[in-house]
């Protein structure tokens, strides 16, 4: 790995030899002035460097800027001057685009490219103003040539900043390549589709010859670029535009061929310049909206999940009260008709009232879960005795482990005193050990231990049933999610009592987690702040 002091320095050393050499490209093109040209790659490569490096990168801006221009018109003091408003030019730029435009985003939406580009237009500004000024104290220029020389040099900064920077800021953010091969088939064929309208526009054809104006069909290809590809691939397509329009412009072919070369060059960036902020706004657009449509997509299938669950729920829920429902029914209408002995009314009553109890935890079940959707769901806190909650949730459950045959093991030590709500902490672990002897066989085990952590309490309920569905364990928390839905399943209940305890946890302050034992069986983990 290169150390950061020598990655910045490798930095400056590349971004100074690319600044030179796009700087003397642009130079060739230079009619107006030997120092002025409309084709100005280098103010996009400062820019873009100054946002993605930070203002460090000014180094080599500043020693590229004068290195360019002192050995195009051998004098040191303007090449200074110039180096300093190009520095200043991409230094101002990056900070009004951090500013105004959101930086690294500026590209991403519509306003904000906008924003960008009234930065990048004020950044061009500095530079042609402060090299014009430069050229016209040193004799290098004339002062009747002062205004074109200025709108020569800012345009062609203004088309660096549309055409470069977007390029490399997009394409150095991005994550990952297309490697669809349809998607790279679209794109060499689109790639060739966009060469040849430039050579057909702007190339030694009839309509590059004759110079008609049919710039806007290439337009129209890149409009169809920003419809089916990124930013990234559109920005690509603008920069082989301008190579291929500005090769054909400079042999006098084309829309803009009729005129003198600095003319022509002049109409061709302006029209670049605009081409690139509409393109570049499309894409903006269409990426937004496809964007929207997969956020869109998600949340609908999300929707529809949901709405599936609660439509399982209901049908549970009808399910799961009409039974105890048909029992209390049954066992009443037989009392009201006295047709039962006196061992069978026994038996009548205890039915009902154990239905009718099943019911009400039902029903105090969905209270719950509504005073957790509203928010509303409260606990009281006081200083309670762990040993004594387990005691109380066991006096609940033990018809079930009688009823299975099940070895019940726990493990607390009496001096644990929790400040919590006694009420909610039995029904935390109520639920649990409910939860835990449902899923065990008969004559399996259920295990409750509880142990001091650094600064919290730990319990843990175990039990030698089948264990979780790995695939469902991520969702075993949630309320109306059961492993096992539908209402002809082996085990009954809501899916309520985990998603339920959950929440009284946190209410407490504490934590959560199921799993699998290695050799079978669910275990749950709870842990509880001893202050809390």
């Amino acid at each position: 790995m290169i150390p950061p002091r020598a990655y910045r320095a490798l930095t400056l050393v590349v971004l100074f030899v690319i600044y030179v050499a796009a700087g003397k490209l642009g130079l060739s093109l230079a009619f107006v002035n030997q120092s002025a040209t409309a084709i100005w790659p280098p103010t996009g490569i400062a820019l873009a460097a100054f946002l993605l490096g930070g203002n460090w990168v000014w180094p080599a801006v500043f020693a590229g800027a004068f290195v360019v221009n002192a050995t195009t018109a051998p004098a040191i003091a303007p090449a200074f001057l110039i180096a300093i408003g190009n520095t200043l030019e991409s230094a101002a730029g990056a900070w009004l685009v951090r500013r105004a435009a959101g930086g690294l985003r500026a590209f991403e939406t519509a306003p904000l490219l906008l924003r960008y580009t009234a930065c990048a237009t004020c950044a061009a500004a500095i530079a042609s103003t402060i090299g014009v000024a430069a050229l016209l104290w040193s004799g290098l220029g004339r002062s009747s040539d002062a205004a074109s020389i200025w709108v020569t040099w800012w345009l062609g900064d203004l088309s660096g900043a549309l055409l470069v920077t977007p390029a490399i800021v997009c394409w150095a953010r991005a994550r990952s390549l297309p490697r669809s091969w349809a998607h790279l088939l679209e794109a060499t064929g689109m790639g060739i589709v966009l060469v040849a309208s430039c050579y057909i526009v702007f190339g030694p054809t009839a309509a590059g010859e004759r110079h008609y104006p049919m710039m806007f069909f290439v337009l129209a290809v890149l409009v169809w670029v920003s419809l089916r590809f990124g930013r990234r691939e559109v920005t690509v397509a603008l920069l082989l535009t301008s190579t291929l329009s500005t090769a054909g412009t400079i042999r006098g072919y084309g829309p803009f061929g009729a005129w003198t070369p600095a003319e022509s060059l002049l109409l061709l960036q302006a029209y670049l310049s605009v081409t690139a902020i509409v393109v570049l706004a499309l894409v903006a657009e269409f990426t937004r909206r496809r964007s929207i449509e997969d956020e869109m997509r998600v949340l609908n299938e999300e929707l529809a999940g949901s709405v599936r669950v609660k439509d399982e729920f209901l049908a549970t829920l009808s399910h799961e009260l009409r039974t105890p429902i048909n029992t209390v029914l049954g066992w009443s209408q037989m009392l009201r008709d006295d047709t039962l002995s006196g061992p069978l009314r026994s038996k009548a009553i205890e039915a009902i009232h154990r239905n009718v109890t099943i019911q009400a935890q039902l029903v105090s079940d969905i209270l719950d879960v509504s005073r957790m959707r509203s928010g509303t769901l409260r606990i009281e806190r006081s200083p309670v005795r762990l040993a004594t909650i387990v005691e109380d949730a066991l006096d609940v459950i033990r018809p079930m482990i009688s009823a299975k045959n099940l070895a019940l093991s726990i493990s607390v030590p009496t001096d644990i005193v929790l400040e919590g709500d006694g009420q909610r902490l039995q029904q935390i672990l109520w639920n649990l050990l409910a939860n835990a002897a449902k899923f065990t066989p008969n004559e399996g085990t259920v295990g409750l231990t509880a142990t001091f952590g650094d600064r919290d309490v730990e319990i843990v309920v175990s039990d030698s049933g089948p264990g979780i569905d790995p695939a469902f364990l991520p969702y075993v928390f949630e309320p109306f999610r059961q492993a096992d839905q539908g209402t002809t399943r082996e085990y009954g209940g809501l899916g309520l009592g985990l998603a339920i305890t959950r929440e009284l946890v946190r209410l407490h302050g504490g934590s959560i987690v199921a799993g699998n034992h290695e050799r079978g069986g669910a275990i749950f983990v709870v842990r509880l702040p001893v202050g809390a």
